[in-house]
Formats: structure tokens, C-alpha cells, sequence
């Protein structure tokens, strides 16, 4: 890491004596996420039911940039608030330095988000609330890998040629680290992309449960006011067993309103933790629906509902209201 971090640093340092063109900016960040969930979770002849509370991922930060000519250097530093405990959550946050050169590509190290991850959130409409089976993060249909911060890694994203852009990764404290690698065409209203992670038998990346290889096939399209996105998961665990997960996903604006979003899921031979703590084992299929309202430009809230059906006679359901505040200054 500290090799790839002094490849960046010595680049700028040539673009700061070849141009007169350099700057320094920052940018802070508030990120404000709660919700108050009513959940009725059957599990055969049990049923329980309870209502919560929670802070959605809630985080505090910035940037720090400094920019000469085509490139630019980035530190960025967000950690997480859990102000219903009034605590900073240290375990949850992003630390990482990307250096960035507009004809070449970015180069991104430390404590990040993967392109795996990245790229199924950008489809979720129900990101960061508990519509799935956590308070916060993916909703149903998408693998945990699809949250969480990963250390010690280095992501190389080139830019896009002829409408395509590749990426490539590590995650890992030595050579026996997770292996990242995509690729994703976007063109006006279409996006198509595949990422592959190589986990082998001492997996890094975040909530990887223990699974030795994952791919993700996604997509989207813009058409009006909607957006539909897609992905499907194929991930082989260590036994060589192989765990399938399915998400597709609506999502409409509505001017001077906000928007709403359908979501349906499927997993096949999983297993999943539900909002409760209880694990289950196998398939299941859920779907959730929901009403988002612009207060402000940076302010949202909601109303949501989902059912999440396991084999087994095993159900969760949910209704829920929140609120994501996204506050910066720059």
C-alpha cells in the first residue's frame, strides 16, 4: 500500500512544478439517517412482534483536495454517529486517500466502499432504510456485501473510453488478499457492469460470511421519470455450494413532491440475519414499497412497508417512517 500511495504523491509533485494552477478546497458532510420501524417477524408457531428505533448510518466528515492542473489528491475521512447511544461509532467509518487524473483514471487507498458494494447500492432506492433485513444498508435481494467498509484496500478505476470504464482492486493485509476486477458500460440512459470478487479461502472484504468467490451482474435504465436497475448475485461459498440473490427495483420521481419505489427480492440458499437478530437458512422472496418526500433539498422523509417470505413458514414484516438529512458545506 504505502508503494501505491508514493506512485500518486510523486505524480503531483511533477504536476505541481509543470503548472501554475494549483488549489486547495475542502468540503464537510452531515449525514443524518432514523427510522421507527413496527416489525412482525413469524417464525412457524412464534410470532413476535416489537417496534424500534434506529440511527441509519448516520456519519460526520469531509474532503480535503488539492488540485494542480489534471490532477488531484483527496483525503477523505467520515465516521459514524450513533446519536440515539450519543457515541461516535469508530467501527464504522471511511479513511482514504484517492489521487485522480482526468486523462488516466483515479486511484483509491484505505478504508473504503468496493465497486461491489457501490455498484448494487447505486440501484437500491431503499438504501439506508430498514425496508431489507437491517436497519440500515442493502434492502432484500441484495448480499451483504453489499455494505460495510473494507480495509487496507486499493481500487484503480480508469476513465471512461468509448463509453466504458474498468476497475480493478485488493483488499488484503498480505498476498493472499481479495482479488476485485469489473467492467461497465454507460451510455446515456443505460447502465450495464459486471464485478467480480476472488475472496479464496481467507476472505477481507466486508461481510463477506465467509464465501470464497461473488458476481455481480447489474444494470439500469433512465426512461422519463423512472429509473429501473437490476442486479443478480451468483457467490460460491467455501463448500463450493452456490448462494444466488436477484433485486429489481423501480424508482420514480414525482416534481415537487419526491419520489416512489417497488423493490422485489429473491435469495436462494442464504443465510440471512433478520431485523431481530434471528438467523434463517434458505430461500425467500420479499417485497417492499415506499413514498419519499422532499422537505427541503436536503432533507427527506418517508413511509414504508415490505414482507420478506422464507421456506419454512418464516415471515418478516415491516412498516416504517423515517428521515435522511444530507447536509455539506463547501
Amino acid at each position: 500500500m504505502k508503494i501505491l500511495l508514493a506512485v500518486p504523491l510523486l505524480l503531483l509533485s511533477a504536476a505541481v512544478a509543470a503548472s501554475d494552477s494549483c488549489g486547495l478546497s475542502y468540503d464537510a458532510g452531515l449525514y443524518v439517517g432514523l427510522s421507527e420501524g413496527s416489525f412482525d417477524i413469524h417464525h412457524q408457531d412464534e410470532d413476535v412482534e416489537y417496534t424500534k428505533t434506529d440511527n441509519n448510518a448516520s456519519s460526520v466528515g469531509g474532503n480535503l483536495r488539492y488540485r494542480c492542473g489534471n490532477n488531484e489528491l483527496k483525503y477523505t475521512y467520515y465516521t459514524g454517529v450513533d446519536y440515539t447511544d450519543a457515541g461516535i461509532t469508530t467501527s464504522k467509518y471511511i479513511n482514504s486517500i484517492t489521487f485522480t487524473n482526468d486523462q488516466y483514471g483515479s486511484l483509491v487507498i484505505g478504508r473504503i466502499s468496493t465497486p461491489y458494494k457501490l455498484t448494487g447500492k447505486k440501484g437500491d432506492p431503499f438504501w439506508d432504510t430498514p425496508a431489507g433485513t437491517t436497519s440500515a444498508g442493502n434492502n432484500f435481494g441484495l448480499s451483504d456485501m453489499t455494505r460495510g467498509f473494507t480495509n487496507r484496500s486499493a481500487v484503480y478505476r480508469s476513465p471512461f473510453i468509448n463509453s466504458i470504464q474498468l476497475t480493478l482492486g485488493y483488499s488484503g493485509d498480505d498476498s493472499n488478499g481479495d482479488v476485485q476486477a469489473g467492467i461497465e458500460y454507460k451510455k446515456a440512459a443505460i447502465v450495464l457492469g459486471v464485478q467480480y470478487i476472488d475472496m479464496g479461502s481467507s476472505p477481507y472484504i466486508a461481510n463477506n460470511n465467509g464465501n470464497k468467490a461473488a458476481t455481480r451482474l447489474y444494470g439500469q435504465y433512465a426512461l422519463g421519470q423512472w429509473i429501473i436497475s437490476g442486479s443478480f448475485e451468483d457467490v460460491k461459498k467455501q463448500s463450493e455450494a452456490k448462494a444466488n440473490f436477484y433485486n429489481l427495483s423501480l424508482d420514480r420521481k414525482i416534481t415537487g413532491f419526491g419520489r416512489v419505489a417497488l423493490s422485489y427480492g429473491q435469495v436462494s440458499n442464504t443465510l440471512l440475519k433478520l431485523i431481530d437478530g434471528s438467523r434463517v437458512e434458505g430461500d425467500g422472496t420479499g417485497f417492499s414499497t415506499g413514498v419519499f418526500f422532499d422537505v427541503t433539498d436536503n432533507l427527506e422523509t418517508y413511509l414504508l412497508t415490505s414482507v420478506i417470505d422464507f421456506d419454512g413458514d418464516i415471515q418478516q414484516k415491516t412498516i416504517a417512517i423515517g428521515f435522511n438529512l444530507n447536509f455539506h458545506i463547501n
